[in-house]
């Protein structure tokens, strides 16, 4: 459904797209945002690329205070604290991230928690950041720009979740936290493995097809989602006639397009597969996002749609799809689904990527709290709910 009385309240974005852009158009932002005290940060892998990085360094010039290089995997509490400690002993006003989800989430959710008085912040949260929490509420939120390295929502979110040493999350959010403005090159996008870009595509792409479910889509939104499918379909697809650096290029503008669309909806994307898959992977840390969501994707959509969970589905969830997502075939959508993501190499039930059904309580239950399933567009009444997916998808 298609609400036809909606309030759109947009944050503004500066989106620069091409070969070289980070070159051109980098120098531009800092000089417009003021910017006086820079540290660049990105993975340890990434420091591999050390021409890119040059060129970053070079258009940065005096203003780079350092570089911070102790991001990890999933969002640690660890990897926050240390870039918070990092930003005050620096006293850097600015973040160039460069990376991926990963490199994005530490440094947003660094930002906000430097930006947030201790009492705001949930106590255990305050205990997992260690010797960092006496720097909650210290300083203005720092400026980020965003070089991304796959095609990840993350660069243009307002939140992040932050994971303590027993793998519990924290969410965070501020609508401040946005990038100043995300630098879309090629060179950068193309630094990371293929098979990385085209898993966190899919991601993408999973948050594209559940997200179009809400009941408060609005027409500003779906025509973001449409077109952002329609690129991610085409830039995942086995047989292309785009090139390597046109198919990442148009899976990182797909990204913002999602992302700006969940912004249309006040910033409540409607992903419980991925909700769920964020849990998979607190019990399975070896098992990565899209290995985790591709398995839960159309039972979730199936449960968002009106399935039974005493029953079962009936085959018919998936005809909104055909009128709201043209771009999807429109003969056995649920099934051409998994196929194509099979035909990624993704597993398409929860056993092949090594879970096991004993841990489906304990997922379920974390869950509950998450901020992807509460603002499903089926509400969540009970566990029972998450079983009946997680059991779907085993």
């Amino acid at each position: 459904m298609i609400v036809s009385d909606y309030r759109l309240i947009t944050p503004s974005y500066r989106i620069h797209v091409g070969k070289g852009v980070t070159h051109g158009a980098l120098g531009r932002e800092l000089e417009s945002a003021g910017c006086e005290r820079v540290v660049v940060v990105h993975s340890m892998s990434l420091g591999r690329q050390k021409p890119l990085l040059d060129r970053i360094r070079e258009v940065v010039g005096d203003r780079l205070v350092g570089t911070f290089t102790g991001v990890l995997r999933d969002c640690p509490a660890t990897a926050v604290a240390g870039l918070m400690n990092y930003v005050m002993a620096e006293r850097a006003d600015t973040l160039v991230c460069v990376g991926g989800g990963s490199t994005m989430t530490v440094a947003r959710a660094a930002s906000i928690l430097l930006a947030t008085t201790s009492d705001l912040v949930p106590p255990g949260l305050r205990e997992a950041i260690g010797d960092a929490a006496s720097h909650l509420g210290m300083r203005a939120m720092p400026v980020s720009i965003m070089i991304p390295a796959t095609p990840s929502t993350a660069a243009h979110g307002a939140g992040a979740a932050v994971l303590d040493a027993s793998r519990r999350k924290f969410e965070v959010y501020n609508r401040e936290s946005r990038a100043h403005s995300v630098l879309i090159d090629p060179d950068f996008l193309l630094t990371a493995p293929e098979p990385v870009r085209r898993q966190a595509a899919v991601v993408t792409l999973c948050a594209v097809l559940e997200t179009v479910l809400r009941p408060t889509l609005n027409p500003v939104a779906l025509a973001d989602l449409r077109q952002a499918a329609d690129m991610l379909l085409a830039s995942l697809a086995p047989r292309q006639r785009a090139t390597k650096a046109q198919a990442a290029v148009a899976a990182a503008i797909a990204a913002f397009l999602a992302a700006r669309a969940t912004s249309a909806m006040g910033d409540k994307g409607a992903a419980l597969a991925l909700g769920l898959a964020q849990q998979v992977q607190a019990c399975y840390p070896h098992i990565a996002q899209a290995q985790a969501v591709s398995p839960l994707l159309t039972p979730a959509i199936e449960f968002s749609q009106g399935a039974n969970t005493a029953t079962g589905a009936t085959g018919r969830e998936f005809r909104l799809f055909h009128r709201l997502l043209p771009v999807l075939p429109r003969t056995d959508t649920k099934l051409w689904l998994r196929s194509f993501l099979a035909e990624l190499g993704l597993p398409v039930r929860l056993r092949d990527a090594g879970v096991s059904a004993s841990d489906f309580p304990a997922i379920a239950d974390a869950a509950t709290a998450s901020a992807f399933v509460r603002n499903s567009p089926r509400p969540v009444t009970n566990q029972t709910d998450l079983l009946w997916i997680l059991e779907q998808a085993f």
